[in-house]
């Protein structure tokens, strides 16, 4: 294994809070029998960080990503879901800040941020998700947030 891919474990243990391994199936393109599709392994922590607005809240959410090679994600984003499972209020407003898109991972970590203004008062879970090809998945919530 590189270095670089420890080191960036290394920093997302010691100083992402919510660190994760995310796998992305990665299939191999020769068709000698004896090679074996490895997966890439992928470290993913989310900061959350509410300031109050009026009405509800600002929530701004703090995404930092690196693989252990070199890695393309179709997009990337921070889904957030009220109480009650919805994705958006009464009035239709997504709850979830913009998708942050397309990536190109490597060791190196990358910091990106997205912000979305939430209007109403809730106690809100919020999941990192990625996507590769057209599917999406998702990961266990890393936490919840409250807005007052």
């Amino acid at each position: 294994m590189r270095p670089g891919w420890w080191n960036a474990v290394l920093i997302g243990i010691a100083v992402l809070p919510a660190a994760v391994m995310l796998l992305v199936e990665r299939t191999s393109s020769s068709s000698d029998a004896d090679d074996i599709a490895t997966t890439p392994a992928i470290v993913g922590s989310v900061a959350m960080h509410v300031a109050r607005t009026s009405p509800g809240g600002l929530v701004v959410a703090t995404v930092t990503i690196a693989a252990d090679r070199p890695v393309h994600l179709g997009g990337l984003m921070v889904q957030v879901r009220d109480a009650q499972g919805r994705s958006q209020d009464a009035a239709g407003r997504p709850f979830s800040p913009p998708t942050l898109g397309q990536l190109e991972l490597n060791a190196d970590a990358q910091t990106l941020t997205a912000a979305r203004q939430i209007r109403v008062s809730g106690t809100f879970s919020y999941v990192l998700a990625y996507r590769d090809g057209n599917a999406w998945t998702t990961l266990p919530p890393y936490d919840t947030f409250t807005i007052t």
